[in-house]
């Protein structure tokens, strides 16, 4: 008797283990942004600085709520996993002007940015 007493617990802790209680559906808190950059004539931008800023209302003010900086891969490409909202996003390259662009995030969806810099040195707003 003293035998099965281990083992019934053992098989207890495996049917009770965490990736049974993972595998259930659970809720979708956060939204993936992601896309590509690329020059004029259509090559992707390895390094593009990308500032991604989601806004809070303190006292009627403005206030950077949260700030995310990431990079280009040598694919020209970026991608990150958000709160649900909408974010301003900075983009900058060494040759390029900067690009402003203001995108909402929604839980369980993609948005996808693809943009195009530009050869200069005066900020670009893509509507």
């Amino acid at each position: 008797m003293k035998i099965r007493l281990p083992i019934a617990c053992l098989v207890l802790t495996m049917w009770l283990s965490p990736s049974r209680v993972l595998a259930q559906p659970q809720t979708l808190a956060s939204g993936t942004l992601k896309g590509v950059v690329t020059d004029p004539a259509g090559a992707v931008v390895e390094g593009v600085l990308i500032r991604i800023v989601h806004w809070g209302l303190d006292d009627k003010r403005k206030t950077v709520e949260s700030e995310i900086a990431l990079h280009t891969d040598t694919n020209g490409q970026f991608k990150v996993e958000l709160a649900p909202g909408i974010y301003d996003l900075f983009l900058s390259g060494p040759w390029s002007s900067p690009v402003a662009k203001q995108v909402k995030v929604e839980a369980g969806k993609e948005t996808e940015f693809n943009p195009k810099l530009e050869i200069g040195r005066f900020i670009k707003l893509i509507p």
